[in-house]
């Protein structure tokens, strides 16, 4: 179920507004879980005393050891298994503005509203008493509207193909219009998986031949390059959007379509992605 049908439903949720956070004591760190939206765009952050704030989209990441230590300036050491929305340094009390704005989503549980938190406090500027960080945000899902018929909100695609060591097999799969990339889940590693809004993006020479390590050009119309070498489910930090290009250029498609290329970096044999999404246009 994407916007539009939300809104034919009858949803009025689908709106701005803000979300306060309110933690009360003086320690170095705090952790917790508040009431963010199951699935929303997080436009805006305003601290009444300055500090660190992660949100996660599950527990997990939250609580791992090695996340709960890790440096502000270390985000390059973030696992792929940690499902990071944002990590920011409200270092005044001055509207912190998300450029670009990020996406967050609950993944331990599709019915949940609930986005876990980690609050790191300085010696600077302690925590005392009661204290409040304001989320400024735009709701994506709206609870209290069912799944329309035929049609679903978060919807697993697989990408697979029997391939030797190094080759590659292209192909597309049939997802909305509009959506996010949550997670990817693989059955070996490492591979490497690339989507894209059209077929002709997917096959033009220079994007065929390009190595990980290139950056793609501005015209590539790549949607994702994920090299994926751990066989645990990844999510996506941050969340990526997805698009079909026919429907961007004016010309709507009765059954829209994803393209991507897989290529086999491991000695299995038969290989598979499965791509966890969530439809903002059907």
């Amino acid at each position: 179920m994407g916007l539009k049908e939300q809104l034919n439903a009858g949803s009025t949720a689908l709106k701005r507004d803000t979300i306060v956070l309110t933690v009360t004591g003086s320690k170095p760190q705090f952790t917790g879980s508040f009431d963010m939206g199951r699935t929303f765009v997080l436009l805006k952050a305003q601290t009444t005393t300055p500090c660190r704030v992660r949100l996660y989209g599950n527990a997990y990441s939250r609580n791992e050891v090695n996340e709960l230590s890790r440096p502000f300036i270390s985000q390059s050491t973030i696992g792929p298994d940690i499902a990071l929305i944002t990590d920011i340094n409200l270092d005044t009390t001055e509207i912190f503005n998300l450029t670009p704005f990020l996406f967050g989503a609950n993944l331990d549980n599709p019915v949940s509203s609930s986005i876990y938190y980690t609050i790191d406090t300085g010696s600077t500027f302690p925590f005392t008493n009661t204290n409040t960080i304001n989320f400024n945000r735009f709701i994506l899902e709206d609870p209290s509207v069912a799944n329309l018929s035929g049609i679903t909100t978060r919807q697993t695609f697989v990408v697979s193909g029997s391939l030797s060591s190094g080759s590659s097999v292209t192909g597309s799969i049939p997802t909305p219009r509009t959506y996010l990339l949550l997670q990817v889940t693989s059955n070996t590693s490492p591979m490497r998986l690339r989507l894209y809004a059209s077929e002709s993006y997917r096959d033009v020479v220079a994007e065929v031949s390009r190595s990980f390590e290139t950056e793609p050009s501005s015209s590539s119309g790549i949607i994702a390059d994920l090299y994926l070498d751990v066989t645990t489910t990844s999510s996506l930090t941050p969340i990526l959007l997805g698009r079909n290009a026919n429907d961007l250029l004016g010309t709507t498609i009765a059954n829209p379509i994803t393209y991507y290329r897989l290529t086999n970096g491991s000695g299995t044999t038969d290989i598979s992605a499965s791509l966890h999404t969530f439809s903002l246009e059907d």
